[in-house]
């Protein structure tokens, strides 16, 4: 029987394994899948179709199956900027969202608009209650306001999560 008294420990080659084997490549897929879920949503704000409407629906699902994987690391810089806060809060505000895109002005950075984006709130401008696919794409293709706020929103996501990736 092998016994590791507490001394002996390599605490610092445990934590640089979990680091380099485990956390940065994960946050490095996670920096990928926002990078294209931001590019994918610029796409179908300049082409409002039914297809790139599917197309950014299928990377938010990539992307928020990817934040599974690093949500629990909640430590260093993903702490320091509160990133789990800024990502996926449940249940998103709709009346914030849809607020914000009314007025068109908007600052995702305060702790007021932490409910109204992030996965949650993007699930909401793609998969608006009451809204066939059609409404959904007319609705982007007339309203700037709701264009900025997606793309705001998912800039945001990228944004945060190369800041992490760059301070591991």
């Amino acid at each position: 029987e092998l016994i590791v008294s507490p001394e002996s420990y390599d605490k610092a080659g445990m934590l640089t394994n979990m680091a380099n084997n485990y956390i940065i490549p994960a946050y490095m897929t996670y920096k990928t899948e926002t990078e294209s879920l931001r590019d994918i949503a610029s796409i179908f704000i300049t082409t409002p179709t039914i297809q790139n409407l599917q197309n950014l629906r299928n990377q938010w699902k990539i992307g928020l199956l990817t934040w599974q994987d690093i949500a629990f690391l909640e430590i260093g810089p993903a702490e320091g900027i509160s990133l789990r806060g800024q990502t996926n809060v449940y249940p998103t505000d709709t009346s914030i969202i849809n607020d914000n895109i009314a007025l068109g002005t908007f600052n995702l950075q305060l702790p007021a608009n932490f409910s109204a984006k992030g996965f949650q709130a993007i699930d909401f401008l793609l998969y608006r209650p009451g809204y066939s696919n059609q409404n959904i794409v007319d609705f982007y293709a007339t309203n700037n306001g709701a264009q900025n706020y997606l793309l705001a929103v998912t800039n945001e996501l990228f944004d945060n999560a190369n800041y992490v990736l760059a301070q591991w």
